[in-house]
């Protein structure tokens, strides 16, 4: 969508109506400043001892060697014996 000259100008137009409405801060009525509030640390309660959580030790673990299977010997096929197709001789027949 392009701006326009009349779309530029109702936008100047709202903005000086807008501004010109607005309460502005007025001499007479200076702002009341409060202080800002103390910073006081926490207190906090003692800690409460909690005594440790039991782990039980445990001994070392025990390794022991795997045993290998046996490796798995698959038959060997011998390769296909390819044999040359026979043809018939044609059967002449006179005319």
């Amino acid at each position: 969508m392009a701006i326009t000259h009349t779309s530029f100008a109702i936008c100047i137009l709202l903005s000086l109506a807008t501004i010109a409405t607005a309460e502005y801060y007025t001499p007479s009525s200076p702002p009341v400043y409060k202080s800002p509030p103390i910073y006081t640390k926490p207190t906090l309660p003692p800690p409460v001892y909690t005594p440790p959580v039991y782990t039980p030790t445990l001994s070392p673990p025990v390794y022991t060697k795997p045993t290998i299977p046996p490796p798995v010997y698959k038959p060997t096929l011998s390769p296909p014996v390819y044999t040359k197709p026979t043809i018939p001789p044609p059967v002449y027949t006179p005319p």
